[in-house]
C-alpha cells in the first residue's frame, strides 16, 4: 500500500482502504476488514463510499495500530478526542469503544481501561462529559475549565433528579469557584426547583436544600431566599411520616437533615 492510501467507509461492510485501481476495467481494489481484494466499479464506488480523512481513528488504526495502542495508554483523553472527532464530534461510550475493539483492545482490557479513561476525560477541558451512558460525549471547538463546565451540566438539566446529580458534581469542585458569584444563579434555581417540588417530591426537595446549604456554607457571600422553606419546616410539616421521609435521603444527604431535627421540633424535642 503506497502512501497515498484513500481509507473509505461502506454502510454494510465498513471501514476499508483503496489498495490499487485498475483503470482499463475501471475499477478499484479495496481491502475491506471482511472483504480482502474487494473490487467495485468505478462508479458504484462513487455512490457508495464515503471517503475519510487520514486523521479518522479507522485510518490511524489502520496506518499505525502499535502507535494507537501506546497513544490509549499514554493519553486516553487524546484517543478519545480522535475518536469523537471521527464521529462527527458526538459519541456514546458504546460507540466509542465499538471503534477500540477488538484492534486496539479486546472486551476485558477496554472496561479496566475505560475507568482510567472517564478520569482524563473529567479533566479534559476539550471533552464534555455526559451525566449518564447513554448520553454522548461532545468534542468542543474551544476549551471549558471544569467549573464552567459543571455549570454548563447543572443548566442543562431537566429533571430534580439530574439537577441533583449535577449538583452532586459541582459540590465535589466548590473549592474550584474563585468567583462565588457565578453560584448565585445556581442557588436561585435550586430553591425555585425546592418551592415547586416542595409538596409532591418532599424527599428530592429536601436533597437539593442540603446541596444548597452546602454551597452557601462553602461561600458565605452567597444569599439565600427569603421565601424558601428551610429543612427544619419541611420536617417539622412532615412529623407524622417522617420515618418514610428520611428513608427515602442518601447518606450523602441524610446527616445534614437529621442535624435540623432539633429546630424542627424544638418545642417537644426530647418526646
Amino acid at each position: 500500500v503506497c502512501s497515498s492510501d484513500l481509507f473509505v467507509q461502506h454502510k454494510s461492510w465498513g471501514y476499508g482502504v483503496i489498495v490499487s485501481h485498475d483503470f482499463l476495467l475501471s475499477q478499484v481494489i479495496i481491502d475491506f476488514k471482511s472483504k480482502k481484494g474487494h473490487p467495485m466499479q468505478f462508479q458504484y464506488a462513487g455512490e457508495s463510499l464515503t471517503a475519510l480523512s487520514p486523521d479518522h481513528i479507522a485510518a490511524r488504526r489502520f496506518k499505525d495500530l502499535d502507535g494507537i495502542r501506546q497513544m490509549a495508554q499514554s493519553d486516553p483523553a487524546s484517543l478519545v478526542r480522535i475518536v469523537l472527532g471521527s464521529l462527527g464530534g458526538r459519541a456514546t461510550q458504546d460507540q466509542i469503544t465499538a471503534e477500540l475493539v477488538p484492534d486496539v483492545f479486546n472486551d476485558a482490557a477496554l472496561k479496566k481501561w475505560w475507568e482510567s479513561a472517564k478520569r482524563a476525560l473529567k479533566a479534559d477541558p476539550l471533552v464534555g462529559v455526559p451525566q449518564k451512558k447513554s448520553e454522548p460525549y461532545v468534542l468542543r471547538q474551544e476549551a471549558l475549565s471544569q467549573t464552567e463546565e459543571l455549570l454548563a451540566a447543572f443548566n442543562a438539566t431537566r429533571t430534580l433528579k439530574d439537577q441533583i446529580i449535577a449538583l452532586d458534581n459541582l459540590a465535589k469542585a466548590l473549592g474550584q469557584f474563585a468567583d462565588s458569584s457565578k453560584l448565585q444563579p445556581v442557588v436561585a434555581a435550586i430553591e425555585d426547583a425546592a418551592k415547586k417540588n416542595v409538596k409532591l417530591k418532599t424527599g428530592e426537595t429536601l436533597q437539593l436544600l442540603a446541596l444548597r446549604d452546602e454551597i452557601i456554607a462553602r461561600h458565605p457571600s452567597l444569599t439565600a431566599g427569603a421565601d424558601v422553606p428551610a429543612i427544619a419546616a419541611i420536617l417539622r410539616e412532615n412529623d407524622r411520616s417522617l420515618t418514610a421521609l428520611l428513608g427515602e435521603l442518601p447518606v450523602s444527604k441524610l446527616k445534614k437533615v437529621i442535624l435540623a431535627l432539633p429546630d424542627a421540633f424544638s418545642d417537644h424535642w426530647s418526646t
